[in-house]
């Protein structure tokens, strides 16, 4: 069911001239209320801003408002990663943070401007990243925050974003790092890519998701948890707490397809409670060798409970 304020958002958004079937473009790809929430959240932001450029700023600062309260509140960066509005830190106003890293050295304006070089006037993107919490706590906890390319009425980019704290993962999330890292591989090269995947900080991972990658023959080559170790152990077989042989089940799949999603059931947290868990995995080929690119996560709640 949607929340009154996604009502009140949804009214908002089409009040300022955005199309309904983009919002559905937009939304429908998403599981949960509170991503749903936040993306249309932001892209009402970006229209009012397409509409007045840096005049919404004065929209966006008034506490106890729509745009600004203890659920959300809006940050806007210019394209070369100078901070050119945030509520909660206006000491950051007229900084350029593009060399920015948070605790574990991830490039978080960067990752943000990054966004605005992509050709499309509305492109959009996510970014994760760890982040002080003003209401919660001051060590930096886990932030996702949704970001959306704005050319103002003078033609200037920008990036305008909002996040929230340790949100739901969602199945695209870990779809579209998966794509990015593989996008990396091929860029860069097996070599250099794979170093580059064993080091976390470089925003490839996501809370407690990270990418791992296996050869043919199912030895784990890659992954964050062990850095400096080339081969570790074999998914061939891999069998979960249900007695399910999942290696076998996946890799029969893949000699057909490029790609596969796979549920199981494995411990999770301080209570090794048994949990579904979701992997993803695509093959590719490198060098003329098959490899696979995986990604693991914990639903936060069953599908059907959305």
């Amino acid at each position: 069911m949607l929340t009154k304020n996604f009502l009140i958002l949804l009214l908002i958004f089409i009040l300022t001239g955005i199309a309904l079937a983009s919002l559905r473009d937009k939304v429908s790809q998403y599981v949960y209320g509170d991503t749903k929430q936040l993306v249309l959240f932001v892209e009402n932001a970006a229209a009012l801003m397409e509409q007045k450029g840096t005049g919404a700023f004065k929209d966006f600062d008034q506490k106890n408002s729509y745009w600004f309260n203890n659920n959300y509140y809006l940050f806007v960066y210019s394209i070369n990663g100078e901070c050119v509005f945030h509520p909660i830190e206006p000491s950051l106003i007229g900084k350029n943070l593009i060399n920015f890293q948070d605790i574990d050295g991830r490039p978080v304006i960067e990752m943000i401007t990054d966004i605005g070089y992509q050709p499309a006037k509305d492109a959009s993107g996510w970014v994760f990243y760890k982040w002080e919490d003003p209401y919660q706590s001051s060590f930096p906890q886990w932030k996702s925050s949704y970001i959306r390319k704005v050319i103002s009425p003078d033609k200037k980019v920008y990036l305008i974003g909002s996040g929230l704290y340790n949100m739901k993962l969602e199945r695209v999330f870990i779809k579209q790092q998966v794509d990015k890292a593989i996008e990396m591989i091929y860029t860069k090269g097996k070599i250099t890519g794979f170093n580059a995947l064993r080091f976390p900080e470089l925003n490839y991972d996501i809370m407690d998701s990270y990418i791992i990658i296996a050869n043919a023959s199912g030895d784990v080559i890659v992954t964050p948890n062990f850095p400096s170790i080339t081969i570790h152990r074999n998914i061939m077989n891999f069998i979960d707490k249900s007695g399910k042989n999942i290696g076998k089940e996946v890799f029969n799949a893949l000699q057909t397809k490029d790609e596969q999603w796979i549920s199981y059931l494995w411990p999770k947290g301080e209570t090794q409670r048994l949990t579904r868990k979701i992997a993803y995995i695509r093959k590719i080929n490198l060098d003329n060798e098959c490899h696979y690119v995986i990604m693991d996560y914990f639903p936060s709640i069953p599908i059907w409970m959305k």
